[in-house]
């Protein structure tokens, strides 16, 4: 008898009571609350430290495009006037050219170099190269129609990264990006403002003239000093997004100005800013990316830095330029 009334009341120790059970639940969900943010930071580290090694590999790829070319390719080829007809479509960019560097032949056998960006092939506008997709960025697989241009009714595969024309205008509403806008900074003795991945042509808008391409010996400011290809993706108005594929104006090409609202992960947030006062063309010219607290570059030397959203503008506008003589300390 005695060892029946041992067992049974083992039998009831060994069961939870409801407060009990609530205490078991509390402490997994303090567990979960802490280990899910350092899972998410260690994932967020991983896709940087990814999203960085595309950008070096692009970067050696416009190294090897520069040995072989003796210059860096276009930032982007557009011979005829803006905007938004179909007398403003564009030839290749320098996305485009590097293909064949990046592991990519197949695909750039595909570009026919007699058409304009507009006019390939679905399965070229519309491929997905994962080097030109950081981990962290949103709608990247997917195809998209851009918000403006001639190309604005057909589908291009999203990129997460622009080259770098230059620095703009002070008031943001001109850039190094497409040919009237180059003619009019040129016009105005702003030629020292140009980037590396420039337009190729300067336009009055009826005579296209050659700006022609960079090269390591025209960047006097020095590799290690300039900046190259950046992140860029937007949160809001997905349509402005960068896209490999597509040349108009600013969608493989960013500039810098000396506004912080322009680095960023929304492009409405920029336009929207109530303290803004610079021209809105220059938040669809600006920078970002998911990372928290800053972005990717590439520099001209084929080093990758992550630059805080809280830098110096003045010293972003001047690591912008190939030569634009400024003295920049290299701890930024």
């Amino acid at each position: 008898m005695i060892r029946n009334i041992s067992y049974c009341t083992a039998k009831r120790r060994m069961a939870f009571s409801l407060v009990e059970f609530l205490v078991v639940i509390a402490i997994i969900a303090i567990l979960i609350g802490i280990l899910i943010p350092a899972v998410q930071k260690v994932r967020e580290m991983a896709n940087r430290a990814s999203c960085l090694n595309n950008l070096k590999q692009i970067g050696l790829a416009l190294q090897n495009y520069a040995g072989t070319a003796t210059t860096f390719p276009p930032g982007g080829v557009t011979p005829n006037v803006c905007c938004e007809t179909q007398d403003s479509k564009s030839n290749a960019n320098w996305a485009m050219l590097i293909l064949p560097y990046i592991e990519q032949q197949p695909l750039y056998d595909t570009y026919d170099p007699t058409k304009y960006c507009e006019d390939q092939a679905d399965a070229f506008r519309t491929a997905y190269v994962k080097t030109y997709a950081c981990p962290s960025d949103i709608n990247t697989t997917q195809p998209l129609q851009p918000q403006g241009g001639p190309g604005k009714d057909k589908l291009f595969m999203p990129s997460s990264y622009r080259g770098m024309s230059g620095r703009g205008s002070n008031d943001g509403d001109r850039f190094f990006t497409q040919p009237e806008e180059a003619y009019i900074m040129e016009q105005a003795g702003l030629r020292q403002y140009i980037g590396v991945l420039h337009t190729y042509y300067s336009c009055d808008g009826i005579n296209m003239k050659e700006l022609g391409n960079e090269s390591f010996a025209t960047i006097t400011d020095g590799a290690s000093n300039t900046l190259m290809v950046g992140e860029y993706t937007t949160t809001t108005v997905v349509a402005r997004r960068a896209y490999w594929a597509y040349t108009y104006d600013q969608y493989p090409l960013s500039g810098a100005v000396p506004y912080s609202q322009t680095i960023g992960s929304s492009y409405e947030a920029c336009t929207n800013d109530p303290d803004r006062t610079f021209d809105s063309d220059a938040c669809k010219h600006g920078w970002g990316s998911m990372h928290p607290g800053g972005l990717n570059f590439m520099f001209c030397d084929g080093s990758g830095r992550f630059l805080s959203k809280s830098m110096d503008m003045e010293v972003f506008c001047a690591l912008a330029t190939i030569a634009g003589g400024e003295t920049v300390d290299g701890g930024f």
